[in-house]
């Protein structure tokens, strides 16, 4: 038998602090990241080169996360849609 345990906590950005994180981006300064599948295949792409993720929890108290393949990220456009990326390939 096996037991697998999953946890994910919500956090937010801000839109200023966002802002703030891209403010100073540099699209030549995009690392390679490679990931591998649950078959053992793998991907490559560009990631953006930001290594922390300045957020805030549901009770809005600062957070920093790690960036990495596995942040998923959704953004709410004006009229309620959300749309979905993974917060590296920004």
């Amino acid at each position: 038998m096996t037991i697998l345990l999953c946890s994910c906590k919500n956090y937010y950005i801000p839109k200023a602090i966002f802002i703030k994180q891209f403010a100073d981006f540099d699209s030549t300064k995009l690392r390679t990241v490679v990931v591998s599948g649950p078959m053992g295949e793998t991907s490559t792409y560009k990631a953006n080169p930001i290594n922390k993720i300045k957020c805030v929890d549901k009770k809005g108290i600062d957070a920093e996360l790690n960036n990495g393949p596995s942040i998923e990220t959704r953004i709410t456009i004006n009229n309620k849609k959300r749309v979905v990326f993974y917060f590296d390939s920004l």
